[in-house]
């Protein structure tokens, strides 16, 4: 009969331990790392489709003087012009409340800004335009993400 030593139970356990030891550590801040660049992946993609979405909206644009930017209901949008038969709509987009919205109306209807459609939410959202009327939008996400993208118009309206 073969005689049991400690160590033979011993060595093993502690092996174990140490192992775990070790990886737990390096699991914990690997998942972590995980966590940040999903966050940072899903900001990102917020600022690029909030932007790419409010550009190609302005390059589709095409109805004379039908691009401007204004202030109703008291903020700040970006509005386009569009005629569908004899009628004339209006689509709004703007930043409210963390939210990029769009809204489409019939021209002197009149609406609340929360009455938009959400499109994504952003923690920072402006559009200017420059003397050579080129719109600048820039886009900020929750977590510091910033982005700036230009747009030209052929239906800016010459004011």
């Amino acid at each position: 009969m073969k005689k049991e030593h400690m160590i033979d139970i011993l060595f093993p356990a502690a092996l174990f331990l140490a192992l775990a030891a070790f990886t737990l550590p390096i699991t914990l801040l690997a998942a972590d790392v995980y966590q940040k660049s999903v966050a940072a992946e899903e900001e990102n993609y917020a600022v690029r489709t909030g932007l790419s979405y409010v550009t190609e909206k302005i390059r589709r644009s095409s109805e004379k003087d039908g691009v401007t930017l204004g202030y109703p209901d008291g903020v700040p949008c970006l509005m386009l012009r569009q005629r569908f038969g004899e009628q004339t709509y209006v689509t709004y987009l703007y930043h409210d409340g963390g939210i990029l919205r769009e809204l489409l109306l019939k021209e002197g209807v009149a609406a609340n800004a929360s009455d938009g459609q959400e499109i994504l939410r952003v923690k920072d959202f402006r559009m200017t335009k420059r003397q050579d009327g080129i719109l600048k939008i820039d886009c900020g996400g929750q977590n510091g993400w910033k982005l700036t993208a230009y747009a030209a118009a052929d239906g800016w309206e010459r004011r």
